[in-house]
């Protein structure tokens, strides 16, 4: 029974996740072009968004490194604070992953091999 259950749980979270990815995809085609003029294009802004991600998971990392000395010094105020930055900064992480995985749709899309056989 826990296991069904969770089984929903996760594939409502994966449905979840990828409404929001397309939120990204028509944010993306209102404040740019629908789609990208070329491959080259998606693979550049692709790269761009996996860049940022990794940037962001830094700041993660460096979070929980001050996270994890608060907690071997006892320091449970910089125990508290560096949880919540932590929090702020995967919630940064999991927008800029959003944001990849929009990117790999828009760049991949059948929108776009439709154009690219117009040419």
């Amino acid at each position: 029974m826990k296991k069904k259950v969770y089984e929903e749980i996760e594939s409502a979270e994966e449905s979840m996740i990828r409404q929001l990815m397309r939120v990204e995809l028509c944010k993306s085609e209102f404040e740019h072009e629908e789609r990208f003029s070329s491959a080259h294009e998606a693979e550049s802004v692709i790269r761009e968004e996996l860049e940022e991600a990794e940037e962001e998971m830094q700041k993660c990392r460096k979070s929980f490194e001050r996270l994890h000395a608060s907690l071997r010094g006892g320091d449970d105020c910089g125990v508290t604070l560096f949880a919540e930055e932590l929090q702020q900064k995967a919630i940064r992480c999991a927008a800029e992953l959003l944001q990849l995985g929009a990117m790999c749709q828009k760049g991949w899309s059948k929108k776009w091999e439709n154009r690219r056989s117009e040419k």
